[in-house]
C-alpha cells in the first residue's frame, strides 16, 4: 500500500511542476481569456495549497481563507501607491500571521464545528469591521485601487508565490514538522506525549498559511478596478478552497490541486449563468463528498492502482505456482 502510495505521489507531484512550466509560458501563447482563466486557476491553487497545508494533516477544517484573502486585499487598497508593490505585500503577510497567531491562540483548543463556525464568523466579522471602518472614515464603502502593476507583473507574482507554495507543501510532507502535523490529526494527546509541542505547531503553521493567503489578495487586489468589502471578504472563496481541496482528496498531498481545475470550470460555467443558487450547489456538492466520495479523487486513483497492484501480484503468485508444479513434475 506504501509503495502504490509512494508511487502515485511522486508522479502526481511531477505532473504538477510540468504543469507549472507550461503555466509559466501561457503569457507568451495563450488568449486573453485564457490567460486571465490561468490568473484564476494559480490563485485558486495557492489558496488551495495553503489550505491544505495546515488543515489536511490536522483535520482542524478552517473557514477562514476569505478573511485572510480580505486582509491582503485592503492592504493593498489603503498603502498601494504610497510604499512599493513588495512591501504592500510583506505588510499584508505580517499582518495575516498576527491576526491568526492571536485568532490560533484563541481558537485552536477547540475543534470538530467549533473551530469552523469561528472561523467563518471570522470572515463576516472582518467584513462588517471594514464597512464600519469605511463609513465613518470615508462616509463611503468601496476604494478605487491605484497601483503600478501590470497585468503581465500580476500574472508572474501569481506564478511565483504558487511554486513558493507548492514546493513547501513538497517539502513539509517529508518533514519532521510534516509528521508532526500528521500526528497531531491522528491524535492530539498522544502527539503531545510524543514530544510534539502541539500548541506552538498549530499556531506557527496555521498562521504561515494564513500569510501565504494574505499575500494572494495582496496580489490580486491591483485587478480589480474598484474593490468593495463584499468583494475582498466573499464568503463563497473559503467554501470553494475546501471543496476543491475535498473533491481531490485531503489525504495525499498532492490530492487537493486536482480537484481546483474541474470545479474552477463549475464555477465558471455556473457562476455566469445561475449565480443565485450558486451556493446551494456548493453545499449540495460538499455533502456529497462527505457521504459518498470521503477520499476524493486522489482516494479513487489510489483505490486503482492498489486493485491493479493486487491483481498483478496475484498473477505472479499464479504463475509461480504454475511454474513450480512443472518442475516437480519434470523432476
Amino acid at each position: 500500500m506504501a509503495d502504490v502510495r509512494e508511487r502515485g505521489e511522486s508522479i502526481a507531484w511531477a505532473a504538477y511542476f510540468l504543469g507549472m512550466l507550461v503555466l509559466l509560458t501561457a503569457p507568451r501563447w495563450g488568449s486573453a481569456y485564457l490567460v486571465g482563466f490561468c490568473v484564476e486557476l494559480l490563485s485558486y491553487m495557492a489558496l488551495v495549497t495553503a489550505w491544505t497545508m495546515f488543515s489536511g494533516p490536522t483535520r482542524y477544517f478552517s473557514l477562514a481563507t476569505a478573511a485572510f484573502f480580505g486582509i491582503g486585499t485592503y492592504v493593498t487598497v489603503y498603502l498601494g501607491g504610497r510604499i512599493p508593490v513588495l512591501a504592500c505585500v510583506a505588510v499584508a503577510a505580517a499582518l495575516a500571521y498576527l491576526v491568526a497567531s492571536v485568532v490560533g491562540l484563541a481558537t485552536l483548543r477547540l475543534s470538530g464545528l467549533y473551530f469552523v463556525m469561528f472561523t467563518f464568523g471570522l470572515s463576516e466579522f472582518l467584513r462588517q469591521f471594514v464597512l464600519w471602518f469605511e463609513g465613518r472614515l470615508f462616509r463611503k464603502v468601496g476604494r478605487i485601487v491605484s497601483v503600478p502593476f501590470s497585468d503581465l507583473d500580476l500574472y508572474y507574482a501569481l506564478w511565483g508565490i504558487t511554486a513558493v507554495l507548492l514546493l513547501s507543501a513538497f517539502l513539509l510532507r517529508r518533514s519532521r514538522l510534516g509528521y508532526a502535523l500528521r500526528a497531531i490529526g491522528e491524535d492530539e494527546l498522544a502527539a503531545a506525549h510524543a514530544g510534539v509541542n502541539v500548541s506552538r505547531v498549530k499556531i506557527g503553521v496555521f498562521a504561515a498559511t494564513a500569510s501565504a493567503m494574505a499575500v494572494v489578495g495582496a496580489i490580486l487586489a491591483p485587478r480589480w478596478a474598484y474593490v468593495l468589502p463584499d468583494m475582498a471578504f466573499d464568503p463563497t472563496r473559503s467554501f470553494q478552497v475546501v471543496l476543491m481541496a475535498m473533491l481531490g482528496g485531503i489525504r495525499h498531498s498532492y490530492g487537493p490541486l486536482l480537484g481546483t481545475i474541474p470545479l474552477l470550470l463549475l464555477y465558471e460555467w455556473l457562476y455566469a449563468r445561475y449565480p443565485y443558487p450558486f451556493m446551494f450547489v456548493l453545499g449540495l456538492l460538499l455533502a456529497v463528498l462527505i457521504l459518498y466520495a470521503p477520499g476524493g479523487v486522489s482516494g479513487m486513483m489510489e483505490g486503482i492502482l492498489q486493485r491493479a497492484e493486487e491483481r498483478r501480484q496475484e498473477a505472479m503468485r499464479i504463475r509461480a505456482e504454475e511454474l513450480g508444479h512443472v518442475e516437480s513434475g519434470e523432476g
